[in-house]
């Protein structure tokens, strides 16, 4: 799974995941070939797809699974179709001979628009060939709210109509989103659609968290002597009726639980219970949120406040995910550290070899709230913070950047376009940080000039270093258009 994403703990989500199962060998999956799974953020939609997608693999019959994700450029709408058509051509002989021919008949079909490429690819008249046994592929897309820009969402909500319309017999499409407005208009009513409401008010729903709280507690701390187990029936069903029906809440919660003095945490925790049993489930996570934040970072600290906003803001702006040796190079600070000696690993996730990121795109959401976050001093304002990327961004270039940033010699046809992580990302993405910026400053455009005299042709060098030529003429576009407006 991409992310390592979880899975669903062992006796949950057995009725949504045999619901599943029942639509893809009973008569419904023929009738209605796609499914739209769709429910409330932190609902764990994400968790019964990863789950899904890999049972389908055990047992051989998963076609492709796509993940959409705003920090990842790769995932975005135009990629959608290409990347499935390619991870089910893997997945199968015939489908990758069929779709290699129509490829050799469409060499740029990858610029192509989303609608073209999915009756090329992957429609039943461009797929009429395959000889097909056996039960179907399933492709699964989770996250599709997250598809990009509101132009990707447009254009890819415009694609899915006919294309949902068109599948070969032998595919079965997963849909996982939340009931967005534009999602909602084109999947609710699409006769090859099958819409699947999650609940988070069902009975089911809350005694799935009630047994994932049982587990996670069983790994937090063993059994007592007595036979007893902590942290008893009580305190368990007091936190089930907390998280309100979202397993996000409940994620969030045992990881702060466990990540320092589980027994004071808890008893913190069941000290809320009674305040908040007017509030909507929101509320209740946001002031988890809060709860996990206040005890995670001393925040009178004025340099570490800092330090974790500086963290906060480069992780919910960058356009890509980074590791902690990356991020302290552009911010300059010591970011293992300050993770290592702090409680945030309940609402980031990181490892050696991992990236930081959020752990769920709700954390993100409250984060760059004014509302939500309630004027606290970890309110993540992007417009500030992508100024301040892009300011980082062009310091480092300007004291990195050189003729022949590569080292290649006149003969040297072949290279790996390799430059240190924190490079590459400035070299990348300076311009789009830039462009976020409405009101720019004097000094970020005097700094602009002053690389434009300097760099501008280290840097287009270097972007050439890493084979990115295609796209320096389209962030050059994007300046030129900023610089216009501003």
């Amino acid at each position: 799974m991409p992310w390592n994403r979880e899975t669903c703990s062992p006796n949950t989500r057995v009725h949504v995941l045999n619901f599943v199962s029942e639509w893809l060998t009973g008569d419904a999956s023929h009738e209605k070939p796609v499914l739209w799974l769709h429910g409330l953020a932190g609902s764990g939609k994400s968790t019964i797809a990863a789950t899904v997608a890999q049972n389908m693999r055990n047992l051989h019959r998963l076609g492709a699974y796509f993940c959409f994700d705003r920090g990842i450029p790769e995932r975005k709408a135009a990629d959608l179709i290409t990347t499935l058509v390619y991870k089910l051509a893997k997945s199968n002989n015939n489908i990758n001979a069929k779709i290699c021919s129509v490829v050799e008949q469409n060499p740029d079909i990858e610029s192509m628009s989303l609608e073209y490429q999915f009756s090329t690819l992957l429609s039943a008249t461009s797929l009429n060939v395959v000889d097909w046994y056996g039960g179907p592929l399933v492709i699964v897309i989770d996250a599709l709210d997250e598809c990009g820009s509101e132009e990707d969402r447009r254009l890819l909500m415009k694609a899915l109509p006919r294309g949902l319309s068109e599948l070969p017999p032998f595919i079965r499409v997963i849909i996982v989103s939340r009931p967005e407005a534009d999602i909602q208009r084109v999947l609710q009513t699409h006769p090859s659609v099958f819409p699947y409401a999650m609940d988070i008010d069902s009975g089911d729903n809350r005694s799935d968290i009630v047994i994932y709280l049982r587990h996670r507690f069983s790994e937090i701390a063993p059994s007592s002597g007595d036979g007893s187990t902590w942290p008893g029936p009580e305190n368990i069903e007091s936190l089930a009726r907390q998280a309100a029906g979202l397993f996000i809440w409940a994620t969030t919660a045992c990881k702060y639980i466990a990540t320092y003095e589980p027994e004071t945490r808890l008893r913190e925790l069941l000290g809320h219970a009674t305040a908040n049993t007017t509030s909507t489930p929101f509320d209740r996570l946001d002031t988890l949120y809060e709860i996990a934040l206040k005890s995670s970072c001393n925040w009178a600290d004025n340099s570490l406040a800092r330090d974790c906003c500086n963290l906060f803001g480069l992780i919910l702006c960058a356009r890509v995910p980074l590791s902690c040796p990356a991020i302290d190079t552009l911010l300059d600070i010591r970011t293992a550290r300050i993770l290592s000696s702090s409680g945030l690993g309940c609402v980031l996730r990181w490892s050696e070899t991992e990236p930081v990121r959020t752990l769920h795109p709700t954390f993100r959401e409250y984060l760059s709230s004014p509302i939500r976050c309630g004027g606290q001093r970890w309110f993540i304002d992007l417009q500030e913070h992508n100024r301040r990327v892009a300011i980082r961004c062009l310091d480092l270039l300007g004291a990195k950047l050189k003729v022949n940033i590569g080292e290649l010699s006149l003969n040297q046809r072949d290279w790996e376009p390799l430059l240190p992580e924190a490079l590459t990302y400035a070299c990348r993405h300076w311009i789009n940080h830039i462009a976020m910026i409405v009101t720019p400053e004097p000094n970020i455009m005097e700094r602009i000039q002053v690389f434009a005299e300097t760099h501008l042709l280290h840097w287009i060098e270097a972007m050439a270093f890493l084979k990115e030529n295609a796209v320096t003429i389209r962030l050059l576009g994007i300046l030129l258009k900023w610089l216009k407006v501003c």
